[in-house]
């Protein structure tokens, strides 16, 4: 790794090289030490050289490389990102992927809320933004575009949470004289390379809508509403065994003296928590969503 991270120092020089501890452009030859965080630019100890990284040194695309990077890894490549600390290339990846998490449970929310099944009979909504879809069904175009955005921004939010509880978690589980290279919390970020295959689950989710349009509409023929369901579980599950077998191959990377506490935290402790997370997000918000439509003048 020293001598594959004493290459990538040797690439700064060029005109869009950034430092590799928190991305600041560097001047063409660059300095000894980075003007922004005093990062040593000869430190070669625990430097994220993922080819992200490299990538983002030295201002090229390369997110579709390292999902494949980070799909197809084997053990020596993880015992090799195990040893790298975050970089603002391994943050800016992560965030990426978030992005794409969080644009796809907004969608999905927005599908969820924001319609109305106002049964038979003549029936006119008490709040303002109501139009009628098909059949009984009722939709408030206003009352979606809050729900994305609320949704959109909560879930940033909690993610980022989870993401800095896990690498805080990686890194101080390691023994004293490894605690502060932060060791694994670049694996940490990087692991939301998983994220595809539930942004899939999520996508499919959302077009969910069409089955309760088939149904209060009462077409010939539509999708059933189960079948969404049961394809977006299949990929959204496919990816969260994906990460969490990440998560067990790199906790048995760990130092001796730490490696049970890490692969507890990371097996164990890891899924419960985004668990958690999660339900307590969708639940929160659901609980949120009654007396702030209320409040807007939009409930039904």
């Amino acid at each position: 790794m020293a001598r594959t991270a004493a290459t990538s120092t040797e690439t700064l020089p060029s005109a869009a090289a950034r430092c590799p501890a928190c991305g600041h452009p560097l001047a063409d030859p660059p300095p000894i030490r980075c003007p922004l965080c005093d990062f040593a630019l000869d430190d070669a100890r625990n430097v994220d050289v993922t080819p992200y990284a490299m990538a983002y040194e030295n201002g090229c695309r390369g997110w579709r490389r390292m999902i494949a990077w980070v799909w197809y890894a084997r053990w020596e490549r993880i015992k090799h990102v195990a040893l790298m600390r975050q970089s603002v290339a391994s943050g800016h990846f992560a965030q990426i992927n978030m992005l794409l998490l969080c644009a796809g449970l907004a969608l999905v929310q927005a599908t969820v809320y924001g319609w109305h099944s106002g049964g038979t009979g003549a029936i006119k909504p008490a709040g303002a933004g109501w139009f009628h879809a098909v059949g009984d069904l009722w939709w408030n175009p206003a009352q979606t575009i809050v729900v994305a955005a609320v949704s959109f921004g909560s879930s940033w939010l909690t993610m980022t949470l989870i993401r800095l509880l896990l690498r805080g978690g990686t890194a101080r589980l390691h023994p004293s004289p490894d605690r502060r290279e932060r060791r694994m919390t670049a694996a940490v970020d990087y692991s939301t390379a998983f994220a595809l295959p539930i942004l899939g689950g999520l996508l499919v989710m959302a077009f969910r809508v069409w089955s309760r349009l088939g149904s209060a509409g009462r077409w010939s023929a539509y999708p059933p509403a189960r079948a969404f369901e049961v394809i977006a579980g299949l990929s959204a599950g496919f990816g969260v065994v994906l990460w969490w077998f990440w998560l067990v191959r790199l906790g048995a990377t760990a130092p001796e003296r730490a490696r049970g506490a890490m692969l507890a935290f990371l097996v164990l402790g890891a899924p419960l928590l985004v668990a958690s997370a999660a339900l307590g997000w969708w639940f929160a918000l659901d609980r949120l969503y009654t007396p702030l439509f209320s409040r807007l003048g939009m409930a039904f």
